[in-house]
Order: C-alpha cells, then structure tokens, then sequence
C-alpha cells in the first residue's frame, strides 16, 4: 500500500515539475467549442381565469460544454471563465450566474462542464384591471473564455458583447 502511494507521488510531483517546465501557451494556440445544454426549465399557473387573467411561474438551468484543444507542447495549466447571461422580463441584459476555475487541457482535448444556477421569473397578468406585473428573467446566452498568466488565449460568446456586461456585485 505504501510502494502505491508513493509511486503515485512521485507520478505528481514528476507532472507538476514537467508542466512547470513548458513555456505558457501563446494566442492562438488554444480551439474552444462551446455547447449550450438546457438542464431543466419549468413552468407552472398556480392560477388563470376563463378571461385571460393568470399567475405563471418559471425556472430554467443550463449547462455548457467546453471543449478545448491546445495545438502544440506549451504548459497546459489554464483558468475557464465563463458568464451565464439573462434577459429581465421586459428589459435588458445581465448577468446572472458566473465564475472561474483552473483547469488542465489534455491531449487531444478536454472536456470541462460548467452548470449555472437556476433562474426564475413570474408573470402576473390581470386583464380586469388591464395590469401586468412581471419579474425575473429568462436565459439569453453564455459567453467564456480560457486565460493563463492574465492572457486571454480564447473567447466565445453566443451573442457578440457579452463578455463586456458588468459582472454581478
């Protein structure tokens, strides 16, 4: 058992001195895919009248798929970061769910799942009184980027200007 564990050190310590070794990744030098996947959306009424009025309440999750590529020996220690985007309920864009993390590009690629948290909003129409009261908001997009050293080395975004929306407080 301590022959095992001790090889596996030694395998560690001999991949964290080779990747030391290796220059870091040029621009360029990095493929990113980016695959959107819906993980749940619900909707639900607690409530309608035969005349239009109603109360609906939804929620969604997503989940991306990174698939990066690294092209060439360079050090393959990088940071993933990435920005879930929502549209307000008759308004504009923010974001609503974000993060970074380090990660590692294997060979030949790597991939690497990100899920966001849910998202809600509800609707409340009141045609009697011809009121409409809406809250929340819905997915509208991702973008993501792959850095090392403070460079960004790739960048995708499912709609064009969503890396440059001010990042949640």
């Amino acid at each position: 058992m301590k022959t095992i564990a001790l090889l596996a050190l030694c395998i560690a310590v001999a991949s964290a001195v080779h990747a030391a070794a290796l220059p870091p990744i040029p621009p360029g030098a990095v493929s990113l895919d980016v695959e959107l996947v819906q993980v749940s959306t619900k909707t639900t009424t607690p409530w309608q009248t035969w005349w239009g009025s109603y109360h609906k309440r939804f929620s969604a999750q997503r989940a991306l798929r990174v698939r990066a590529r690294l092209f060439g020996t360079f050090d393959p220690n990088v940071i993933i970061e990435w920005r879930f985007v929502a549209q307000r309920i008759g308004g504009g864009l923010y974001v609503y769910d974000s993060g970074s993390r380090e990660a590692v590009i294997e060979k030949p690629q790597s991939d690497i799942g990100i899920f966001a948290k849910p998202i809600s909003g509800e609707d409340h129409n009141y045609n009697a009184i011809n009121r409409r009261d809406t809250s929340g908001g819905k997915p509208y997009g991702y973008a993501v980027r792959v850095t090392q050293n403070g460079v960004v080395l790739a960048a995708k975004e499912s709609s064009a200007g969503l890396l440059a929306l001010p990042l949640p407080r």
